[in-house]
């Protein structure tokens, strides 16, 4: 494959290689129906999406950087891969970041929970936060109203939290900091407006 190269370890434990590339958002694994593969790349936090298999990124790391940490990580379970040729000498050399796969990232209005399968946290999450379990996203989906039980049980259970996380956290703060000024103003209206009609009945009565 043009601008790619197999890498195949001494142990290997399967003809079949994963090719691995970058995608907006997650690392993809293509590769042939395979269960020493299947199971390892479960192992890694990758899903099926009835195409290939896919990890979703956190932000945490880049894509390039992640993709060289799974490759090293199938390379030691005796599984070949093909990746870009200029990965290849980071790989041989055991470079590659590796992210948290259990973390919180969040869109403009509700926050993202991904959790590595079997985590003992996972329902206790789901259901203190009110979150659904989204089949496409594999994911926790969380209303930003409950931020501040998620964040503190993310500190809790060492779950990373992205930016975008913390960026809504702030901006629902803000949003309810701004509705309780509001408030506030209208309750002191109507007691101002309740004090003047009651002066203005004093002040007809006095004429």
């Amino acid at each position: 494959m043009a601008g790619k190269a197999d890498i195949f370890p001494e142990n290997r434990k399967t003809n079949c290689v994963v090719d691995l590339s970058c995608s907006p958002g997650s690392v993809i694994a293509k590769t042939k129906k395979d269960d020493k593969i299947n199971d390892v790349l479960k192992k890694l936090s990758f899903y099926w999406d009835g195409l290939c298999w896919v990890n979703y990124l956190s932000g945490e790391v880049g894509c390039d950087d992640y993709c060289v940490y799974i490759a090293r990580e199938l390379i030691l379970n005796g599984i070949p891969v093909c990746v870009k040729k200029n990965a290849k000498k980071r790989i041989v050399n055991w470079g590659g970041l590796k992210q948290n796969n259990n973390y919180v990232t969040a869109n403009d209005s509700e926050y993202i929970v991904r959790l590595v399968r079997g985590h003992c946290e996972f329902y206790r999450i789901k259901n203190l936060c009110k979150g659904f379990w989204d089949k496409e996203k594999h994911a926790i989906l969380i209303s930003e109203e409950f931020g501040d039980i998620l964040l503190d049980m993310a500190e809790r259970y060492d779950l990373w939290v992205s930016r975008s996380a913390k960026n809504l956290y702030k901006k629902y703060e803000n949003k309810i900091k701004k509705n309780t000024v509001k408030i506030k103003q209208k309750k002191e209206n109507i007691k101002t407006g309740k004090k003047k009609i009651k002066n203005g009945v004093i002040d007809d009565l006095k004429d």
